[in-house]
């Protein structure tokens, strides 16, 4: 997992399928009052739980901006740049979701 932190309040974020996986697929994050961060996904997409707080998020390739009150969950399965602002401190769970597999 590579993170590039420029400034107090931003912080980016790479979340690769490859890497997120030695880690279960998921990461935890606090996000304090106006902090913002940007994940870069990749692979099948990527679940946003918001655990406490509220949560604009904003995705590259989709008009509309989404904000989320805990307990939230925002979902995308799109390739592209994903980013969240907490409106006041906030607890998120970023979770690298997994290819799905045909039956059999």
């Amino acid at each position: 997992m590579y993170v590039f932190c420029a400034g107090l309040n931003s912080c980016t974020l790479y979340l690769f399928w490859s890497v997120a996986a030695r880690y279960k697929g998921t990461m935890n994050k606090h996000l304090a009052t106006s902090e913002a961060m940007s994940a870069e996904v990749h692979g099948t997409g990527l679940e946003i739980h918001v655990l406490t707080g509220t949560v604009w998020v904003t995705q590259e390739s989709d008009p509309e901006d989404h904000v989320l009150q805990a307990p939230a969950t925002f979902v995308t399965h799109q390739h592209g740049r994903v980013a969240l602002q907490a409106f006041a401190d906030a607890e998120v769970q970023l979770e690298a979701l997994k290819p799905h597999r045909l039956a059999a």
